[in-house]
């Protein structure tokens, strides 16, 4: 029997605040899998809440206590708004891939990532490489690639619970691409998990001013709050806020040098400029002294 979504009241993911979006899994269109996948985008972020349950799924194949792989993907094509196996979920697209990462299952993989010769390149996406500052090694829509595969609470559950904080994202999906092609990039339209490289569970995204799933989700920090970062996130902020000042004082520095230098320069000119003249007047007197002489 299928273990049911947490009681939760409404709290601050209201439809009238706009960067939050909610798929719903109805397990009427995919296969016995109910639950909710939502992600706020604010301040360069995303948070990241779900919980899904396959207990009721047919899947026989599937070791589910192995971990699920996820990602966010470019397109949806179903009728319906969530749904299950190569059937609907091939209608995904492939991941949303906007800074070109170029995995081979990057929407841009055929497109601009073999134009620019990226597509054979190696793709070294993994959680140590991401927590690291190594955020480009990434597409965008990996997310198991930069969080690491999710693993059921219990059964076939899983779900990030409703004390523990949500998954915090540094490189999110960019806004203006929700559903929209747009400076170059495919849109991003779903999530879509798998197991193996099978795709086992899908849903599309829709606003959560369309979406009651959005009501059921858990309070999430608005703004943005590094209390939910790991350790070697704030690092890697840190340096990175370290590497910024040290190039801002560089900057000053290297100014402050080529003003000096060009200081320097001007009195020398001016000093010179002031030893011609004063030549020029000697050379004068000098002359006139000569022909006072020789009038004499």
């Amino acid at each position: 029997m299928a273990t049911s979504a947490p009681t939760m009241q409404p709290t601050d993911w209201s439809p009238q605040i706009p960067g939050r979006y909610c798929a719903t899994f109805n397990p009427d269109h995919a296969d016995g899998i109910a639950g909710h996948f939502g992600l706020q985008l604010h301040n360069n972020t995303a948070h990241y809440w779900f919980h899904l349950d396959f207990s009721n799924s047919s899947s026989t194949t599937c070791d589910f206590a192995s971990g699920l792989d996820y990602h966010i993907h470019s397109t949806w094509t179903a009728s319906t708004h969530s749904g299950s196996g190569s059937a609907t979920c091939n209608g995904a697209g492939g991941h949303y891939d906007p800074d070109l990462a170029c995995g081979s299952a990057s929407q841009e993989y055929s497109g601009l990532c073999a134009a620019i010769g990226r597509a054979a390149a190696p793709y070294n996406c993994t959680p140590e490489m991401y927590s690291t500052g190594h955020y480009y090694n990434c597409e965008v829509g990996d997310l198991s690639g930069k969080h690491g595969q999710i693993h059921p609470v219990s059964g076939r559950v899983f779900t990030t619970g409703t004390d523990s904080p949500p998954y915090v994202d540094l490189t999110p999906p960019y806004l203006y691409n929700y559903k929209t092609v747009q400076l170059f990039s495919h849109a991003w339209s779903s999530v879509v998990f798998h197991c193996g490289s099978e795709r086992i569970a899908c849903a599309s995204f829709l606003p959560a001013r369309e979406s009651s799933a959005c009501a059921m989700m858990p309070s999430i920090p608005v703004p943005f709050d590094p209390e939910f970062l790991t350790e070697d996130q704030k690092n890697v902020i840190r340096n990175n806020n370290n590497t910024a000042i040290a190039l801002c004082v560089l900057a000053v520095a290297g100014v402050a040098f080529i003003y000096i230098v060009l200081y320097i320069q001007y009195q020398n000119e001016k000093k010179e400029e002031a030893r011609m003249r004063e030549l020029r007047d000697i050379a004068g007197v000098v002359g006139e002294l000569g022909g006072a002489s020789e009038k004499a």
